[in-house]
């Protein structure tokens, strides 16, 4: 930071953007056509400059420091004098000066090579009277040699009037300020940028883990889905191997038996909420009902029961069959619930950052 703007920092405030008079707003409006012919002038034969200047009513004067920033455009330019350095403060020799908008002050002496140039970005203006100078129209520009880094530099000039003296002053300082707010811009573009990265790695690691709980769920599922097609297939051999005893009536009635027996003990681990042996009860159940049902289309004729047990073998299979696989399903619900699900969509918002200069990208 140079020298000359450290007691400048600490008491400038950001000044209001000035409400332009219709005459200046036209200039202003007209300034930023200028600008479009000389640097690109498809935007101006396109449209696109007149919808920049209706989006930005009411700031064209950021406007215009915006496009000169951004295509490298003079803001002002004049012929004046410069006094000598050091002892030769009282000589003053005729230059031309241009100020660029990227900071930079070029001076060029008129009949000879010299010249130079400074960087007023984080300088400042000051105007000085005529007692101060010795000539009307003289200020001073504070900044930094451009050759020779973190090197001051001073330099003193004169306009032909101080009405252009406060032109220059004006043009200086509205410059320094508009550095100001890129900077800021610039600093508030890296919190984005870096509150963005962060959440992006959070999101990321978050999918992660929601995929590892994805996978296990999965694996719980299909283990599940094994150990029940297991079992159907180690009943499904039971009843193969039933198939060919013979049946008697003291057999029907062991059926019926274990059917019971069976089915109470379903009831009672299901009030326990132990889906599993519920389960596999019933199933049990639901075999001895079918075994006592093949008892039964084995007999002869006139041994076979009454109607009222043959109801009571088809009603109690269905019933069997049906908390079977309602536990079955409250089983599954329960290992499901389990497992963690998987995690809603998260979002870091990040907090917008106000920005103080127009978008570059509009220019």
């Amino acid at each position: 930071m140079s020298q000359w703007t450290v007691a400048s920092d600490d008491t400038e405030e950001e000044p209001q953007t000035p409400r332009l008079t219709p005459d200046q707003l036209r200039k202003a409006q007209d300034d930023v056509r200028a600008c479009y012919l000389s640097a690109n002038p498809e935007k101006l034969a396109s449209g696109e400059v007149e919808a920049l200047l209706k989006k930005y009513a009411g700031q064209e004067a950021l406007l215009l420091q915006r496009v000169r920033h951004r295509y490298g455009l003079s803001v002002i330019s004049a012929r004046m004098y410069k006094r000598g350095e050091v002892g030769r403060a009282s000589q003053w020799s005729a230059v031309d000066v241009d100020l660029r908008a990227d900071g930079c002050l070029r001076w060029a002496a008129v009949g000879s090579r010299e010249k130079g140039s400074i960087d007023v970005r984080e300088g400042r203006a000051d105007a000085w009277d005529k007692r101060t100078a010795g000539r009307i129209g003289a200020f001073c520009v504070f900044g930094s040699s451009i050759e020779e880094e973190a090197k001051d530099m001073k330099l003193t000039l004169a306009c032909s009037t101080n009405e252009d003296r406060d032109a220059w002053v004006a043009e200086v300082m509205s410059l320094r300020r508009f550095f100001k707010r890129l900077h800021r811009e610039r600093a508030c573009q890296a919190e984005e940028a870096k509150a963005v990265e962060e959440a992006m790695k959070v999101s990321q690691s978050t999918a992660e883990q929601d995929q590892q709980r994805h996978l296990e769920y999965e694996r719980r599922l299909r283990e599940e889905e094994e150990r029940a097609l297991q079992l159907s297939q180690e009943e499904k051999r039971t009843e193969d191997a039933e198939r060919s005893r013979p049946q008697t009536l003291a057999g029907l009635e062991a059926s019926l038996d274990d059917a019971l027996r069976h089915t109470a003990e379903g009831r009672d681990h299901e009030s326990r909420e132990d889906w599993r042996a519920a389960h596999g009860a019933y199933k049990s159940a639901v075999a001895a009902f079918v075994q006592a049902k093949r008892a039964v289309a084995g007999m002869p004729g006139d041994q076979r029961p009454e109607d009222a047990v043959l109801e009571l073998i088809a009603s109690g299979t269905a019933q069997c069959k049906e908390a079977a696989d309602a536990c079955r399903q409250r089983g599954r619900s329960a290992a499901l619930g389990a497992v963690p699900l998987l995690d809603a969509p998260r979002r870091h918002p990040v907090e917008e950052l106000e920005k103080v200069v127009l978008d570059a990208d509009d220019v």
